[in-house]
């Protein structure tokens, strides 16, 4: 098992603007199916390290008490984009929306996810603490090409937190497509909280973009 400290599960739990929320029946997706998978062992392995190896990247970068906040936003945001699907999750977190959105509407919102979200989450990470541990403990192919990488938060006073991770090899590379906290997609809370926020303004997809241009927390009034 490996562990590391609080940071690195801040880091994944923040990229979603997550909110643990009630879900609809029409908005849970159907959950990956596990074994039957051409993956190797080899692969299982690597996607483990994969996530291993994001966790010493993010407590390294982003916890330092000497850089700016702006600095830190910067890091944040290329750690995203890097290690996640970020075309990929934004694209589902719009939903439906996506089809109804302008070729104008979908640039100027996919220009804006990964900036809002750095935005509204990066300054978390000067304010951590060392004493929780992160756990990185075993992996599983999923039919669908995935593979689900398991792990615990523990802290000192509390109950472990399940965390799991869904990585999918593109090109030789590694990318994470979802976050299941205790059983939650956060990438389906992320698209009920966008659909909640088009819903407010009228089935816009503009009120969206206004909300991630001027920087807003993007929860659920």
């Amino acid at each position: 098992m490996l562990r590391f400290t609080l940071p690195f599960v801040l880091f994944f739990l923040s990229i979603s603007t997550f909110s643990i929320s009630v879900l609809s029946a029409n908005t849970e997706p159907s959950p990956p199916t596990e074994e039957s998978s051409s993956l190797t062992t080899q692969d299982q392995g690597a996607a483990k390290e994969f996530i291993v190896n994001l966790g010493k990247e993010a407590t390294s970068l982003l916890t330092s008490k000497t850089i700016s906040s702006t600095e830190r936003k910067t890091r944040f945001k290329e750690l995203f984009k890097s290690h996640f699907s970020t075309k990929s999750i934004a694209k589902f977190c719009l939903g439906r929306y996506w089809r109804q959105a302008t070729d104008e509407e979908k640039q100027e919102y996919m220009d804006l996810f990964a900036d809002s979200v750095a935005d509204n989450y990066a300054s978390k990470f000067s304010q951590y603490n060392s004493e929780d541990q992160f756990i990185v403990s075993t992996t599983r192919p999923l039919t669908d090409g995935g593979i689900k990488v398991n792990s615990r938060l523990q802290t000192p006073d509390g109950a472990p937190i399940t965390i799991v991770w869904l990585v999918y090899k593109k090109d030789d590379s590694f990318k994470i497509f979802d976050v299941l906290l205790e059983g939650v997609s956060m990438s389906v809370t992320q698209r009920s909280e966008y659909a909640s926020i088009i819903e407010r303004s009228g089935g816009k997809i503009s009120g969206l973009i206004s909300a991630l241009q001027n920087k807003q927390p993007l929860k659920k009034q």
